[in-house]
Order: structure tokens, then sequence, then C-alpha cells
């Protein structure tokens, strides 16, 4: 069978007009044309066909159109497809007509279809132009250049090729032959995976070395300083490298209650902490805890330095060394748990510097006590740089692991009786979570017999009660003694 003349026949696409009728069709063509210059209407599944008698009753639906349930529809000739035309990253200067002029090369632009897109609910301009063509080319390019600008199209009626597999019956970012975009890691830049789950030491992306991030990298900050500071820029260098970097010696190590702080000389073990960290006290003669209130794994160095400060001798040999650091870093960085282990990787790293031949217990990070969305995103982060702490003491056979969150969480929820009641942010733990946190420690310790000495209440002007427990016995207390002065707990201990 030869090709049927269609010329008296025009069509209008109904896709946004679902469950459009017969009647509904031909109300809005009599409001154009008469009743008797119909000769059929037909419902496709995507197209609405109407047939009329006489040229000129086709060109004048063309012309003018038709309105349906308030909507604006043109017509377009059945031999003549309408392709609809998307126009990217076109100036906004440049005027609609040499886009028009520009465009007729693909096809005939259709008279006024023309328009410039909005930002929804405002009169400001977008960077888009939608127009329509007849007869347009089998194939869009996807880029083309009006004059020195280029620009992207995206046409309907399978106009566009993909540009992964040159296909017309799918959009790009729908082909089966993408491939896979490669994830890279902001920790060590190597692809493959991505920051939280990376083993390596931190690379800087500036300077390309390990150690440190950008934000820490003294080549950013003096070209930073270069670029703003000019010719002066030398001199501020060479003046900041030559300040000492000094640390809040104001907080003392323990928090005891008691004047004196307790430092025990030829130290073995060292503990490195915050409030938590400062609330365990001096329990055995072989540990000195150096926490200080608001430490965090950011501020490693500083911690370190504080505590060969508060060593009578800093040529001690370092058998093992506590980290139970994270919770601060975790508020400063409540939905970034990268960043928090970058800085951990760095804290342990920098510790194993520090001292080489030291085992190092890595403490992982408690729960918060509280409820809300605040408290579960800070959960969250806590679980997920637990995770990665878990990873990064599998790799390092001097590193091992101290769970201590599993203490202070059950079924999902902190456990309230061993936390501080009068403390409003669920941080700080009581002196039953003290207790249970320093029988997880004694594990990394290796020593049953190490002591625990609580002080309960002051007697007198120079005298205190002391709890002296062994940590396989916490949960009796034995062997009350009083001694007259904290210098004089050590020689009871020992």
């Amino acid at each position: 069978m030869g090709d049927i003349n269609r010329d008296l026949s025009i069509h209008f696409s109904t896709k946004y007009l679902y469950g459009l009728k017969h009647n509904e069709v031909l109300c809005a063509i009599e409001d154009v044309i008469s009743r008797e210059s119909i000769n059929s209407i037909q419902l496709t599944e995507k197209n609405c066909v109407v047939t009329v008698k006489e040229k000129n009753q086709r060109d004048r639906l063309i012309t003018v159109g038709i309105k349906i349930r308030d909507r604006s529809v043109n017509f377009v000739e059945i031999d003549k497809q309408l392709t609809n035309v998307t126009i990217k990253d076109l100036p906004y200067e440049l005027s609609d007509s040499f886009v028009t002029t520009q465009m007729s090369q693909f096809g005939q632009v259709v008279q006024g279809s023309i328009r410039r897109g909005v930002i929804k609910d405002t009169s400001i301009e977008n960077g888009t132009r939608y127009l329509q063509l007849k007869n347009c080319v089998p194939i869009l390019p996807n880029k083309i250049s009006f004059g020195k600008h280029e620009i992207r199209l995206f046409a309907d009626n399978n106009r566009t090729s993909c540009k992964f597999c040159n296909g017309t019956d799918h959009p790009s970012f729908k082909c089966r032959d993408k491939p896979p975009k490669l994830r890279k890691c902001y920790n060590c830049h190597q692809p493959g995976h991505i920051s939280k789950d990376c083993l390596e030491e931190v690379v800087c992306n500036y300077c390309l070395l390990a150690g440190h991030i950008k934000r820490d990298c003294e080549k950013y900050q003096d070209d930073k300083t270069r670029r703003e500071m000019g010719e002066y820029a030398d001199e501020i260098i060479e003046g900041r490298r030559g300040q000492s970097q000094s640390f809040d010696e104001s907080i003392t190590p323990c928090d005891t209650g008691i004047e004196d702080t307790y430092v025990i000389p030829k130290s073995k073990t060292l503990i490195l902490g915050a409030s938590n960290g400062k609330r365990l006290g001096n329990f055995s003669p072989d540990v000195i805890n150096a926490s200080v209130s608001g430490a965090s794994f950011e501020n490693i160095d500083e911690l370190l330095n504080h505590a060969l400060s508060v060593m009578d001798d800093t040529d001690a040999s370092v058998e093992k060394v506590v980290i139970c650091l994270g919770t601060n870093d975790i508020t400063r960085n409540r939905s970034d748990p990268d960043e928090v282990n970058v800085n951990a990787t760095s804290a342990v790293n920098c510790v194993k510097s520090r001292f080489p031949s030291a085992k190092i217990g890595l403490c992982t990070i408690i729960p918060r006590k509280g409820k809300g969305q605040s408290i579960l995103k800070l959960n969250d982060t806590t679980q997920s740089v637990n995770n990665f702490l878990a990873k990064l003491c599998k790799k390092n056979s001097s590193v091992s692991l101290i769970d201590t969150f599993n203490i202070f969480c059950q079924n999902g929820n902190a456990v309230r009786p061993i936390y501080d009641i009068n403390d409003p942010s669920g941080v700080h733990i009581s002196d039953k979570g003290v207790d249970k946190y320093i029988v997880e420690l004694s594990s990394f310790f290796g020593n049953t017999l190490a002591l625990r000495v609580l002080f309960t209440h002051q007697l007198c002007e120079n005298a205190i009660e002391v709890q002296i427990l062994p940590l396989h016995l916490l949960k009796s207390k034995v062997n009350i003694i009083k001694v007259s002065r904290m210098d004089s707990v050590a020689g009871v201990i020992c």
C-alpha cells in the first residue's frame, strides 16, 4: 500500500492532559471552527489527532490553537512532527532573534514558541531557553557553539543522542553503558574507597605530604600569608615560627578535689584524655593521667607536651599510652565523621612517632545520654567513627582497641545510671561509670591488682578518707584507711 495523504490531519500531545475526553476536544475546537468542518477526532496513547475538511480550517487551528483545561494547546501537522528543544548555558544578553537564527539550521522554528526559563516563583531568569522545531534534523548535537559561546541542547522525540553509547532512546544519565563513577578517598587521594573506610595515613591535598591535612599544612599557611600580606609576608611567617605554642597550664591533670597534684615519676603508662579522662584520677602508681578538659584528637601534640611537663623525668620509659579522646571531636564535627577519622589517624601516628616502642590503647568513644534528633545524630556519628577506629587498630599491631562504648550502651541506648546526673550535656560519667571504665582499661594494662583510689570526703583540715579498691573487687568496698596528705597515698599504695 502506498503512503496515504494526511495533509488535513493535525495533532497535539496529550502528555499533561490526563483522562482527556472527545467531548472536551470538540468543545474547544468549536471555539475556533464549526463542528461541521471536522471529519474525526482520535485519541491515541500520546496524541490527539484531528482531521478537518478544508486546508484553511487546518491552518486556522494551527495558527490560533485551542484551550483545554486552561492550558493553551498548539496543533502540528501530522507529517511535520514538532520537536521541543531545551537550550542550556546561553548568555542572558543574547537576543531571542539571534537564537532563532542559529537554531534554524536544525529545523523550522515555530513562530512565537521561544521563551526564557525563570527561577520558580520569581521573574529572575535561569539561563535556559525553550523553543519548538518543525521538521527537525534526525539527531541534534549535545553541544554546539553560537559564536564564541558553547551551549548544550536537549530535545524530545529521540533527537538527542546519549553521550556514552550514541543511542537516542534514552538520556545519558539512564545509559546502561555509563561507566561507574570512580570514588576517590579524601584522606589518601587514592581511588576505590572513601575516607571513612581508609586505613592509610592522611595525605595533605595541598603539598601531597603525609601526616597532616590542608588546614594544618605549613606550606598552605605560608602561601596564604604571602597572598594576603604581600611584601611583609616573610617577616610575619618568621615571627610565627619563632613563637612557642603554649598550652593551658591552669588546669591540673587530675580532678580529685585535692589542692596537691599526684605525680609519680618514672611513669610507665600515660592516659591522654579529656574531661572524662580527668575523672579517672590517678588510680595506679604506674599511671600518669595527663587528661585535660576540652582535649581532642586534633590537639594531640599539645596534650603530649602537657603529659611530659607533668612528668618529673621526661626520659622515663613509656611502655603504654591510652588514648581516650573523641567526644569533643564529635561535637565539632557532628555530621562529618570523615574529619574525625582523619584527626584520629593523625593522633595515633603522632603518639607512635613520639613513643615508638610503646603499646597504644585506643578507646572507643562513648555515647551521649539523652533523647532528640541532635543526640541521635551525634551517636550515629560516634558509631561510625568507632567502626573506623576498630579497622585502624586491626591494621596496626602496636595499637589495641579498648571497647568502652559497649560499657555505656545497652540495646542502643546510653546506660543512664553511670552518667553524671547533674550534667545536662549527657557527656560526663559518674563515679560508677569511672569504675567501669577503669575495669575495661585494666585488660589493656594487664594488671588485675591495679588500684583505684576514691577520695570520698575530707575528714579534717589535713586528713582525707581513702578507699583503695583492687580492680577485680570494685563492686565491694574494702580496706578503708586514713592518710594525712596526698603525697602519703603513694607510699600506702606502693
